[in-house]
């Protein structure tokens, strides 16, 4: 299973708008998504091509785990990290404490999209969603302080 988390984001065909953060329209005629507003986290279409030039974000790293009730924030698992045990959000860049994400010696995993818990024998059938080895909890101030809605 690749560690890059396939979402609109990384797609060559995504155009970020300039002042919407997440949200962009996609430029291919091929794609169900084409010329419409499309959040950058949203699952990907047949017309996908991966832009490689991307950096990789949090997200991407084993070691963040996104919360149950904001799940586009997450917690830094990392003791190596600057940002350890620190609210981080998803598209952060992840720098040099990343850790390929990889599932294989996991009994269990959450989906982002499903919103649960599914056991490995279940992955298969999760294979386009975003699968985390972990959650994470926070209180209610660190999440608004990393979302910059305390601002």
């Amino acid at each position: 299973m690749s560690s890059r988390v396939k979402n609109c984001s990384i797609c060559v065909h995504w155009q970020s708008y300039p002042l919407v953060e997440r949200v962009g329209v996609c430029d291919n005629p091929d794609s169900a998504h084409y010329s419409r507003g499309v959040a950058a986290t949203n699952e990907v279409c047949g017309s996908f091509v991966l832009n490689e030039s991307v950096e990789k974000r949090c997200e991407e790293c084993h070691r963040w785990h996104p919360l149950k009730t904001a799940t586009y924030v997450g917690v830094c698992q990392d003791p190596a990290s600057p940002r350890y045990k620190k609210a981080v959000l998803w598209d952060n860049v992840s720098g040099s404490c990343f850790h390929e994400r990889s599932l294989e010696l996991e009994k269990f995993a959450w989906c982002r999209g499903c919103r649960e818990t599914i056991p490995a024998s279940e992955f298969g059938r999760h294979r386009t969603h975003a699968l985390y080895s972990g959650t994470s909890q926070l209180p209610l101030e660190a999440v608004v302080e990393a979302t910059l809605a305390s601002d």
